[in-house]
């Protein structure tokens, strides 16, 4: 068995995609001016830091102003999420499977781009302090380059104090297996929504492609 267990968690321990979606639909047009593609918002958006979202759509604005959108443009998600609440859950399996991990004292962790103003969010919705520390968490304070880049999952294992080849990361998007995969780690279980998940095989090190947890004891396996 690994050591360490490290989840992603949009996509991964929350399917929120369509609440993503919803969002920059809604926020995008008063700002920029149009809306966005569903081809921008796949290849360009949608798992992308968002540093680096507005940089490429506003040009060279200042930080502050970065800054500014992001907030505006989280407040909205935030919203969407609250007016789905059918869809507004973690993921079918996943609390079970946190309860033996945590029960079997397997160390864990999030590794999230999300801003910590979502972070809070999903910590008071998703209860998450049943299973996780809030001082463990990596998120996106934006002293970090965001994925595919590896920082964050180099930045969790030394805060959980494990190598590489002791971890298994749970991730969905093409850049967070990047990343993951960059940061030496080659045991990635990918969440998808659907059975077409083709586009994993682009990249190494995905050992799995699962839609839910509710089998998690297989998962474990090395």
């Amino acid at each position: 068995m690994k050591k360490a267990i490290i989840f992603d968690f949009n996509g991964t321990m929350f399917f929120d995609t369509v609440m993503h979606y919803r969002a920059w639909h809604n926020f995008m047009p008063a700002r920029l001016g149009r809306e966005l593609s569903r081809d921008e918002l796949d290849h360009h958006v949608i798992g992308q830091a968002n540093i680096d979202i507005f940089r490429r759509y506003f040009g060279d604005i200042s930080l502050e102003r970065i800054e500014e959108l992001i907030l505006e443009k989280e407040a909205e998600y935030r919203r969407q999420c609250l007016l789905d609440p059918e869809h507004f859950h973690l993921v079918d399996g996943l609390e079970d499977f946190l309860d033996y991990l945590k029960a079997e004292k397997i160390p864990m962790t999030i590794a999230t781009g999300s801003p910590l103003v979502n972070l809070n969010f999903y910590m008071e919705h998703f209860h998450l302090e049943r299973w996780f520390s809030a001082e463990q968490i990596i998120y996106d304070d934006g002293t970090y380059p965001g994925k595919p880049a590896p920082d964050i999952y180099l930045l969790t294992m030394e805060r959980l104090g494990v190598l590489p080849e002791e971890c298994i990361v749970f991730e969905d998007s093409l850049g967070g297996v990047r990343a993951a995969h960059a940061a030496g780690i080659h045991h990635i279980i990918a969440l998808h929504e659907t059975e077409n998940a083709d586009f994993y095989a682009e990249v190494g090190g995905v050992t799995k492609v699962i839609r839910n947890y509710r089998n998690f004891w297989e998962l474990l396996a090395d």
